[in-house]
This record gives C-alpha cells, structure tokens and sequence, in this order.
C-alpha cells in the first residue's frame, strides 16, 4: 500500500508475482526463521487474507474508503433503528449483528467474487435499509 497509495496495485493484483517480489528479501532478513512455504511464490501465489489490508492494497485510498462506506454507512443505519426500535427490538437487531459478523469475518478473508461472505453482507445492508422502513427511521 505505502508504495501505491493512490491506486493501489489493481484488483486482484497482490498475488502476482511482480506486486510481491520486491518485498521478499526484505521478508527473509527481517524473518530469517520463516519458512519457505509461508512466503508467497509462483508455486503458492497467497494473496493478502484480510479484506480491509486487501481493498486498501489494491484498490488504493480511493478503493479502501469505499470498502469501508460499505459496511460503515449501512452499519450506522443498522445501529441507529436497533438502538431507537421499541417493538421487535430483537428483530432490528439482526442487521446490526450479521454486519457485525460480516466486518470480523472480513479480518480473515481476502475479497474474492462469489464468496458466500459477500451475499451474507448485501443481505444485511438490505436488511438494514428494510429495518429501517419499518421501524419508520427516517
């Protein structure tokens, strides 16, 4: 990211070769107990596994903050009709917490198309969004 801040390398970019191989001397002298198979190569072509370091390294400020708006901006909405709902309370909870679970599942997943993470987060922005229709949130 430091060396890209802008734009990032690209999408899907950091598991390529020429995006990492500049880092990995650097790695090896300050890690010299790591193993080989922990670092990435043409033969183990590991991408970042964390979908906020991911978006950043990427897709670049621009990229990262647009990741972040889309789970902060509903997450608000969701905190705000569970926090203000007097009847179903438990039911205007939902969102909140399945955008909840969504953001820690993202520290342990890079961001891949089609992955099951990705529909359980749209369905709880629109969840969200629902909940607050409602519970009459304006």
């Amino acid at each position: 990211f430091l060396d890209h801040p802008a734009l990032g390398v690209g999408w899907q970019a950091t598991s390529e070769e020429w995006t990492y191989a500049p880092y990995l001397e650097d790695t090896r002298r300050r890690y010299p107990n790591l193993p080989e198979e922990a670092l990435p190569s043409p033969e183990h072509p590991w991408g970042i596994q964390n979908g906020y370091l991911q978006a950043a390294a990427e897709l670049g400020l621009a990229g990262g903050a647009a990741f972040l708006a889309a789970l902060l901006v509903p997450l608000a909405l969701a905190w705000r009709v569970a926090t203000r709902a007097r009847d179903a309370a438990a039911d205007a909870a939902v969102p909140l917490l399945w955008l909840l679970v969504t953001m820690g599942i993202w520290l342990g997943l890079g961001v891949v198309a089609g992955i099951p993470l990705v529909a359980l987060q749209w369905l709880a922005v629109g969840l969200a969004v629902a909940a607050a229709g409602w519970h009459g949130d304006d």
